[in-house]
């Protein structure tokens, strides 16, 4: 049957039927100015067969640890194998090389179709991005116009398009797996002591990984995380994984003349973390995965095609926790912006902490890249690798607390309780811890009179705090000779605390409140806080005093009156970490 092209419908080619052996074909209607069709099907067994054991423009085909192969081809190949028989070698990935190339901040896309067990693949976009690559010399040993490695699995047919901007030959690089990889080693890599806990990683024995080629080079400092997509089929199993990542390296190595696999990390859709490109993952080793911004940044690659689908929240949960755990092992707060600059690019400037290849792609963008649908998901995975950073696993980003509690973290208020530290915020927060918050709020001001306290031990942890309290008309105890620290501080205890603190500003509207009396001790408190919109009561419309205070309710009144100047008195003191 003779090969026919058809439309492209709004996902790429639309329409075309099996291909049969393409008949007169030559390189121009291959790679003419529009996108062209290479089929290499059943016809192109023997000239696969003799590119598996031959040396092909010089490049010796080397089978690696998983037995996976590379078979180089010239386009113009193609021609001799038409009209012949045979089966093609059952194959697992699909790439595109070709000479010349393309500016570093331009993208194109091919299309890929492949025959596998069930029939005819949908058509799978093929990504040139040559912006996603080594910088110097290590770069120079590939080809400057590489599509991506397209995993497709098990096939024995694969139908091309190629985008147009390609002018010349090209190679295409059909990578097999014999025997099929159907599982992997549960090699981890050791865990390191960070605030920010270390997720498992499976190490580079895991895939069997080849070694570097070379000397791994490690930057002085780690600056940002990099994310990426590989733009593979979304659908794999989870014991193909290890297979992928030893094959996406013999392309990068072998196909692309790389030192290794370019990016530093590899995550999957099932939420394991994988180490990739060689040099330890406790360094800051230099990649191969975003020219001109490999040094002092980490890449992390999502397997999956995440333009054309979500990812999975395994996938973003482990991308999560692999990034906070990176950055915060070389001392980098995820919620600090940072300047870095490219003189490969010339592109320099104020990046978050955690971005995506498209942020940096080159001078003029040039990439979709981690896709249209991984991208918006990186505000979400910064704030939560910043909490994890916090060392608060238990306060998610969705947290009506999340703010307050990064804050009082970052103030010094508070570091968390037991261990591993946690923030606890459905507790009760006692008076002791009440007066320590309040008084690392306020600077931990000294106080050296004695605070008269019977049941305060000299040297406790609230012991300083209590007698500034003391000291400063803050409390007067709950008798004689008894301040209470176990005792829970009651929502009326909270607001009188804190309206001293602000300097007990008077001239208040009315609460509102049916359950505050006339004349109470926390009266006027109330109408303080409710006026500088400290609380708001319950959700009856009630302030509900003698109920106890949570840590995350203690957080978010302390917050509040650390980002409202309006609500201190003239000539209060206010707190260094003051928001105003």
């Amino acid at each position: 049957m003779a090969f026919q092209h058809d439309a492209m419908g709004p996902g790429g080619p639309v329409g075309s039927p099996v291909p049969g052996v393409p008949r007169g074909i030559t390189r121009r209607a291959l790679l003419g100015a529009a996108a062209s069709s290479v089929v290499a099907s059943s016809a192109l067994a023997r000239a696969l067969q003799r590119a598996g054991s031959e040396s092909l423009d010089g490049v010796s085909l080397v089978v690696a640890q998983h037995e996976l192969r590379t078979d180089r081809l010239r386009l113009r190949d193609l021609r001799r194998a038409q009209g012949v028989d045979g089966a093609v070698t059952p194959f697992v990935l699909v790439g595109v090389t070709a000479p010349g190339g393309l500016a570093v901040d331009e993208e194109h896309t091919g299309w890929v179709r492949t025959r596998g067990a069930d029939g005819w693949s949908e058509w799978m976009p093929l990504v040139f991005a040559p912006s996603e690559r080594p910088d110097g010399d290590e770069a120079a040993g590939g080809a400057p116009l590489t599509s991506q490695p397209l995993w497709v699995g098990w096939s024995d047919a694969v139908e091309i398009e190629v985008p147009g901007a390609i002018d010349g030959t090209a190679d295409v690089h059909l990578l097999r797996e014999t025997p099929r990889v159907l599982g992997w080693h549960g090699n981890e890599v050791p865990a390191s002591s960070t605030r920010a806990p270390q997720p498992l990683i499976q190490s580079r024995e895991s895939w069997s990984a080849r070694d570097f080629k070379g000397t791994p080079q490690i930057a002085s400092e780690l600056k940002m995380a990099i994310v990426h997509h590989t733009v593979n089929r979304n659908g794999y199993a989870a014991g193909e994984v290890a297979g992928m990542i030893a094959a996406i390296q013999r392309y990068h190595m072998d196909s692309n003349g790389w030192s290794d696999i370019g990016y530093n990390f590899v995550v999957d859709r099932f939420g394991r973390a994988w180490d990739a490109r060689q040099g330890g993952t406790h360094n800051a080793v230099i990649g191969g995965h975003a020219y001109g911004h490999n040094t002092a940044t980490t890449g992390i690659a999502v397997l999956g095609d995440h333009q054309a689908a979500w990812p999975s929240g395994s996938a973003v949960e482990a991308v999560t926790a692999l990034a906070a755990w990176k950055l915060d092992l070389h001392g980098c707060d995820v919620a600090a912006p940072v300047w870095y600059s490219s003189p490969a690019t010339g592109k320099s400037g104020t990046y978050q902490r955690i971005i995506g290849h498209r942020d940096v792609g080159a001078a003029g963008g040039g990439t979709s890249c981690p896709g249209q649908y991984l991208y918006p998901q990186l505000g979400a995975i910064r704030a939560e690798a910043h909490m994890r950073q916090l060392g608060l696993e238990d306060i998610p980003l969705s947290s009506i607390y999340a703010e307050a509690v990064a804050w009082m973290v970052r103030a010094d208020i508070t570091t968390g309780t037991g261990s591993p530290p946690r923030f606890r915020p459905l507790d009760v927060v006692s008076r002791g811890q009440m007066a320590l918050f309040l008084w690392r709020l306020m600077g931990q001001p000294l106080e050296v009179v004695p605070h008269g306290f019977l049941d305060v031990p000299p040297g406790s942890f609230y012991d300083d705090a209590v007698r500034w309290l003391a000291g400063a008309g803050i409390t007067g105890g709950t008798g004689p000779g008894r301040f209470g620290p176990a005792d829970d501080v009651t929502r009326a205890q909270m607001v009188s605390f804190l309206h001293r603190l602000a300097g007990e500003p008077g001239d208040n509207p009315a609460h509102g409140f049916g359950d505050v009396p006339a004349g109470a001790y926390y009266e006027e408190a109330v109408r303080w806080a409710k006026a500088h919109g400290i609380t708001g009561g319950n959700t009856e419309g009630l302030f509900d005093p003698r109920r106890g205070v949570s840590r995350g309710q203690t957080a978010l009144f302390m917050h509040r009156l650390a980002s409202r100047k309006a609500a201190w008195a003239t000539g209060a003191d206010t707190p260094p970490s003051a928001r105003f």
